[in-house]
């Protein structure tokens, strides 16, 4: 995962709901979202996710 996608997702996480995922723990996010992906049809992984989140282009996500 890129540096700019972990720290996308970790400042969502931690604003969003108070979790703090460090770098240690990249694997989490890498289990949890890559189906939420892979089951929106998105291309290119988390960093497609990261993309299309940080475009607003799906309230849904």
């Amino acid at each position: 995962m890129k540096e700019q996608d972990y720290k996308f997702f970790e400042d969502l996480l931690k604003r969003e709901s108070g979790l703090i995922i460090t770098p240690e723990k990249t694997y989490l996010l890498e289990s949890r979202l890559l189906p939420l992906a892979q089951k929106q049809g998105i291309q290119g992984g988390l960093e497609g996710l990261a993309q299309k989140m940080r475009l607003g282009a799906d309230a849904a996500l």
